[in-house]
């Protein structure tokens, strides 16, 4: 996620598209590395009758991220300009990987 996160931040300063493309592909790694494991980890994660459900749960959360991700960045960009649009990107993709550090159970050895 911090890929993500560190391509969101430099969108806004890209100025060629050369550079466009480097940002693109670190976000296309970022997000490449980042879908799987989020599956494996909501397989792990869940007790074992509840992984269909988890696992669908999943795929809807992803699925209205991707009606209401533009939906909001067309709000956002009608009030704001792309910087702001891409830095708040930024900050919540770093709130996410936060969110799963602090919210990680704990592991017993």
């Amino acid at each position: 996620l911090m890929l993500v996160a560190i391509s969101y931040a430099l969108l806004p300063w890209c100025t060629s598209g050369t550079e466009l493309v480097g940002v693109a592909i670190i976000s296309g790694l970022g997000g490449g590395i980042a879908m799987p494991l989020q599956a494996a980890l909501m397989f792990d994660l869940s007790a074992p009758r509840a992984r269909a459900m988890n696992q669908n749960l999943l795929v809807v959360m992803m699925q209205g991220g991707f009606f209401l991700g533009p939906l909001s960045g067309g709000f956002i960009l009608e009030h704001w300009n792309f910087t702001v649009f891409f830095v708040l990107l930024a900050g919540l993709t770093v709130l996410s990987a936060g969110l799963l550090l602090w919210l990680r159970p704990q592991q017993t050895h």
